[in-house]
């Protein structure tokens, strides 16, 4: 859900650098949740510049 008042981009932001803190907590107190960090912090990447991507391709289309 988007915030009134904000891009998309920096909500997206916010979003991600909020679970990335929860999984700092997270591997401080379990060493063994690397393995998971790692992967969400892949996936959650990836997600982004898909989203981003597809709104640069499609912004075009919304705006004429």
């Amino acid at each position: 859900m988007l915030l009134k008042g904000l891009p998309a981009k920096q909500q997206g932001r916010d979003a991600y650098l909020a679970i990335k803190r929860t999984h700092n907590i997270r591997l401080m107190k379990d060493p063994d949740h690397l393995d998971n960090l790692f992967v969400t912090w892949r996936t959650l990447s990836f997600l982004y510049h898909i989203e981003d991507s597809l709104r640069l391709l499609l912004e075009p289309l919304y705006t004429s």
